[in-house]
């Protein structure tokens, strides 16, 4: 019979072989999930088999790892949504500024926004007692344009630099002469200009073209004591009938009105003298004929190829004196004629008895031969 002893030894042994079978089988789990810290607990837990046995808690405990491709694949992933979910917050603000720029685009003001000034407006009640109710009409019309306002409101210092009657007839050009407004407004600070500029359109010989004194090219140029565009009609017609009858372009307004300021023909505050045109003729490659004023001598010249620079005085086209060319005859007999300071006049044609009644000379041109 074996002893009470003997058998308690017995069992001792047994559970010590089970323990060690059950660290042994642990230690084999460990190693094969890679983790080589919970492979060094076993294999100590090994050498100190027979003199620790570990608690419950310890034996409850499992390291879990989780592979590396796993983790790179989470990592990815988790920048894949960041950047999807940046994205997102710039489109949907990219979305909001386009709102923003197009309501911006309907004109109408935000809240922050003022409301845009009432375009400056020419002070009407500054024009001159005596301007034609059709220039007033006119000016009227035009009262926002900056130019007009400009010329309106600035209506004293025309005065204070070219005086009463020559700012009142600038008024009525820039009413009259849409083409002329330009030339106008700039006048305060353009004149006196040194030198014209030269015309460098074609001119066809035997085409007498429409030249206007008032152009900005010259018209600053001064001459008779103003600026030329007010002061230089006849310069300008005889410019038209040198370039028409010669094909020439080289004798510019300005130059014209240089070739009679230097030969004593420009008065100041007057005009131009007429004899300017029979003696500076030969010079320019021109034959001139003075005639007294009548509709049939007019008609006559122009008839045999004649152009004709008319000086006229008041009457349909001046208060004082004027000069312009008449150019030929229309096929209802009556003339054709380029108004230096008159597109309006210029674009009608005119009786002949009209013409030599408010004449004061006629002068006939053709080219010397």
């Amino acid at each position: 019979m074996v002893s009470k002893r003997a058998k308690n030894d017995s069992i001792d042994d047994s559970r010590e072989a089970a323990r060690q079978r059950l660290e042994r089988r642990r230690a084999r789990s460990d190693a094969s999930s890679g983790n080589g810290d919970g492979a060094r607990k076993a294999g100590s837990s090994r050498s100190s088999a027979r003199n620790v046995r570990p608690s419950a808690a310890s034996s409850n405990v499992r390291v879990i790892h989780i592979p590396r491709p796993l983790v790179i694949a989470a990592g990815i992933l988790f920048l894949v949504a960041l950047f999807a979910g940046v994205n997102a917050i710039e489109h949907s603000c990219a979305r909001e500024n386009a709102v923003d720029s197009i309501e911006a685009d309907t004109g109408q003001p935000t809240q922050n926004e003022e409301p845009a000034a009432e375009p400056e407006q020419a002070d009407l009640s500054l024009l001159p007692a005596d301007l034609s109710q059709e220039d007033v009409d006119s000016l009227t019309a035009q009262a926002s344009d900056p130019r007009i306002v400009f010329i309106v409101n600035k209506r004293q210092q025309y005065v204070d630099a070219f005086g009463e009657e020559r700012a009142t007839k600038l008024l009525q050009l820039a009413a009259q002469e849409p083409d002329a407004v330009d030339f106008v407004a700039s006048l305060l600070d353009s004149y006196p200009a040194s030198s014209g500029e030269p015309y460098e359109e074609q001119v066809s010989k035997g085409s007498v073209p429409l030249l206007f004194q008032w152009d900005e090219r010259w018209g600053y140029v001064e001459y008779c004591a103003g600026p030329f565009g007010s002061t230089g009609c006849c310069p300008t017609s005889l410019s038209m009938v040198y370039m028409g009858l010669t094909g020439k372009t080289d004798k510019t307004p300005a130059d014209m009105a240089e070739l009679a300021t230097q030969n004593g023909y420009a008065a100041d505050d007057e005009g131009t003298i007429g004899s300017f045109l029979t003696d500076m003729a030969p010079g320019l490659g021109l034959q001139c004929e003075f005639f007294a004023p009548s509709s049939a001598s007019l008609l006559t010249y122009l008839e045999s190829g004649y152009v004709v620079i008319v000086n006229v005085g008041p009457g349909d086209f001046t208060t004082a004196g004027h000069f312009f060319v008449a150019t030929g005859e229309a096929s209802d007999g009556s003339v054709k004629i380029h108004d230096p300071y008159s597109n309006a006049n210029s674009s009608v044609t005119w009786d002949a008895d009209v013409l030599a009644n408010q004449s004061i000379a006629m002068y006939a041109f053709k080219a010397q031969s």
